[in-house]
């Protein structure tokens, strides 16, 4: 195989990146109107999405998409603000754990529904049924390759 990208990979990749970066960046924007950080509701959304209360800092870090290498520093201002608690893990002294706080589960259930509309808004809108299903099943075998 050649080390030279098609002009369709060329232009596939372009996309990926120009339209997450205009998204996101429309979605932080629409995340400040309502008070609340892009980043800080990455970490919301997160931990409300697993079943068990307490989230192992590492599960947290591998997943969120906006501020791994500054987690620790975020997570102290979110903590400080009350929204997330961290606690030393109860099966690994080594290791701490993350929670929602009632008031972080309530933020997060504030700004969810403006969220998912800013979303649609911004990206959705213009995709068929069909091409989202397309999206949704190439991006997972991207992400699957990917995973650690």
């Amino acid at each position: 195989m050649s080390n030279e990208w098609t002009d369709l990979e060329g232009k596939a990749w372009w996309a990926i990146l120009r339209s997450s970066t205009l998204v996101m960046r429309g979605l932080g924007a629409d995340m400040q109107a309502d008070n609340l950080q892009l980043d800080w509701f990455d970490v919301l959304i997160n931990l409300a999405q697993y079943s068990e209360p307490e989230t192992p800092l590492s599960t947290l870090a591998d997943n969120v998409v906006l501020s791994r290498s500054g987690l620790t520093r975020l997570l102290d201002r979110m903590e400080a603000a009350g929204l997330v608690e961290r606690k030393l893990s109860k099966t690994d002294r080594r290791r701490f754990d993350v929670s929602l706080t009632d008031a972080g589960r309530k933020e997060f259930e504030r700004v969810m529904p403006g969220h998912q509309q800013a979303v649609r808004d911004r990206c959705l809108q213009y995709l068929t049924d069909k091409e989202k299903a397309a999206i949704h099943s190439s991006l997972a075998k991207v992400i699957s390759a990917n995973e650690v």
